[in-house]
């Protein structure tokens, strides 16, 4: 497990910069020399981590309290350095709820089920109504931050709208990643039952922003 300050959520690609010693360990396993453990060798050829929000203390040195959901992060990309630390690259994936945290050594540990979501058999037309609005609040969004003169960068609002095909829970992360939302509102869509209520979430957490920045402008 690596338990961060901020919130994995699945398709988000995530750099690491490990230098602890200890999540040098776990990535010698995982994608290194040494030995993986049975149940990551059960993982398959891909190489996973889990992920969670630290919500309270700090990343480095132990001790924090984490939250209880997370994601599953597939190792993408690894170059070990010189002085033993790696620069990783993981996208998230599969969510994840864990059930029991074991103990640290040599890194953190948990017992953790996936956590696939609650949503009907015809997810298409659950969210018929919610997809238009997202988007529609979206570009509102969009448009206000370029008002105020704010410098977007790539995965912020004002980003070209994501085009996520025929796969609207991919769209919904799409564009809770394309928008400036802090840890505490990412975890909440990830704690979302399932994808319905995390569009109605999204909408909510959109509507908030769009009146921030409308005050702003004021």
């Amino acid at each position: 497990m690596f338990p961060l300050g901020s919130v994995v959520v699945p398709h988000m690609l995530l750099p690491l910069h490990v230098f602890e010693p200890r999540y040098r360990i776990l990535f010698e396993e995982l994608v290194g020399e040494l030995p993986r453990p049975d149940d990551q060798a059960s993982l398959g050829s891909e190489p996973r981590f889990g992920v969670t929000m630290i919500e309270r203390g700090s990343e480095v040195g132990g001790g924090e309290v984490r939250a209880a959901v997370g994601t599953l992060a597939t190792v993408v990309g690894a170059q070990l350095a010189e002085d033993g630390r790696w620069a990783v690259v993981a996208v998230g994936g599969e969510r994840i709820r864990v059930l029991n945290w074991l103990d640290d050594d040599p890194y953190p540990r948990a017992e953790v089920e996936l956590w696939p979501d609650e949503d009907p058999p015809d997810l298409n037309a659950a969210l018929a109504g919610s997809i238009p609005t997202l988007l529609e609040r979206h570009a509102e969004l969009s448009e206000l931050m370029v008002q105020l003169g704010v410098e977007l960068e790539p995965g912020e609002a004002g980003s070209d709208v994501p085009d996520a095909g025929e796969d609207p829970d991919r769209l919904i992360w799409q564009l809770a990643l394309a928008s400036p939302l802090g840890s505490l509102d990412r975890y909440r869509l990830l704690s979302a039952p399932g994808s319905v209520e995390r569009a109605t979430r999204l909408v909510a957490l959109l509507d908030e922003q769009i009146e921030l920045v409308r005050a702003r402008l004021e």
